[in-house]
């Protein structure tokens, strides 16, 4: 089996996918952005042909995968995978023009764009946030009239909370109208806790591993105000919403991926908000292999490869937050000493990552939830 990885290097923890396509015996062929040697030897000797070519640009990568299958004597790769958001409609035209498996530029639409999954949701009989794509100035007055201050708009393409915005009053929406890209998506703002139904799929669209987790505010659009972002991963899911998960898992055709799955969950009733045919960002994979004591690389690799793929069940509740420069009252050594049973680990994430994610990252698991928000209480509570 041959399969070609897009961006192996970034993120770093990703580059475990190729380890382990590697381990389960699937020939890896990569395209990327970086020099080869960036990447740790590891990497390099389960990568069996790699190519630094202007990802930006499909010409130039469309001729380098010529280029590859032609040195390396390949017919046909049977998968192209990247894991990553940014990627995906390359890997659709990958996917087209090489004639391989998979989303092609014409059903892409449903993972990428907000307003399509809306009306996917709608179509659905699934409650969603009311509001609509606007392009004019005086229609999105109106509209936010029709829905009530505060609003959210959202580019109707994007990744995470990147350019979504909370407008407050006409003034604000007046301000921020010419820099959102037109045209862009208004909603009502929900009230609830923002949780997740996160997983891994088959072949078949199957899923053989669920998962979610739930934030400490109304999620990440609060960090980028300056709220310290934190979250746990459940040892325990809600029937209701690992219902509404599969349905949209089915709905949404996800087959042989992992999937993100977005709700507001207000007393027991959950509004999807997003669906996206990827892993969870950053640490978060790390942090279900740490409440499951297994491994999700591997199980994806092994999918892959068509071997068996078992789970345990949940051991442990898993949480994390993330310090900016506050004036905290507890130290690293505190807390380290308080909670050292707990503590997984300490880092500083890349700068990228520090608007949402904060520049500071503590990793903590407990098979208690309260022992999990005590641990966040603590660590982000100031002075």
């Amino acid at each position: 089996m041959k399969l070609l990885y897009i961006s192996p290097e970034f993120p770093e923890n990703f580059q475990n996918f190729v380890i382990k396509l590697y381990e389960a015996g699937v020939e890896v062929y990569a395209v990327g952005s970086n020099d080869f040697y960036s990447m740790s030897e590891k990497v390099r000797t389960s990568i069996k042909y790699y190519i630094n070519t202007n990802l930006e640009n499909y010409n130039d990568l469309k001729n380098a995968i010529h280029y590859m299958m032609t040195i390396c004597k390949i017919d046909k790769f049977d998968y192209v995978e990247s894991h990553n958001e940014h990627w995906l409609y390359v890997e659709s035209k990958i996917n087209e023009d090489f004639n391989i498996p998979g989303i092609k530029p014409n059903t892409l639409g449903m993972w990428k764009k907000k307003s399509i999954m809306k009306d996917m949701f709608k179509a659905n009989g699934l409650t969603h946030a009311k509001g609509r794509l606007v392009g004019d100035l005086q229609d999105a007055i109106k509209l936010a009239q029709e829905l009530r201050y505060p609003v959210i708009l959202k580019p109707d393409i994007g990744v995470g909370a990147c350019g979504i915005k909370k407008i407050k009053s006409q003034v604000e929406l007046e301000q921020n109208f010419e820099k959102m890209e037109k045209p862009f998506l208004m909603e009502e703002c929900l009230k609830g806790t923002l949780v997740t139904y996160d997983g891994l799929t088959d072949k078949t669209g199957k899923i053989i591993y669920d998962s979610s987790f739930v934030y400490n505010e109304t999620g990440v659009l609060d960090y980028l105000s300056g709220n310290d972002p934190a979250c746990y991963i459940r040892k325990d899911l809600p029937t209701d919403l690992v219902k509404m998960g599969q349905k949209l898992v089915k709905v949404f055709k996800i087959e042989r991926k992992f999937f993100h799955i977005e709700f507001f969950d207000h007393n027991g009733v959950y509004t999807p908000v997003e669906v996206n045919s990827r892993p969870p960002g950053g640490h978060i994979i790390d942090m279900m292999n740490y409440g499951l004591e297994g491994d999700l690389y591997k199980a994806w690799a092994d999918m892959i490869a068509d071997k068996k793929v078992t789970f345990q069940n949940r051991k442990y509740l898993c949480g994390y937050f993330g310090r900016q420069n506050k004036n905290y009252k507890s130290t690293p050594d505190d807390l380290y000493k308080k909670y050292g049973k707990e503590m997984i680990t300490y880092f500083v994430p890349p700068a990228l990552y520090w608007e949402t994610m904060g520049k500071h990252i503590y990793i903590f698991k407990s098979e208690v939830e309260g022992t999990i928000l005590n641990i966040i209480k603590d660590g982000l509570e100031t002075i």
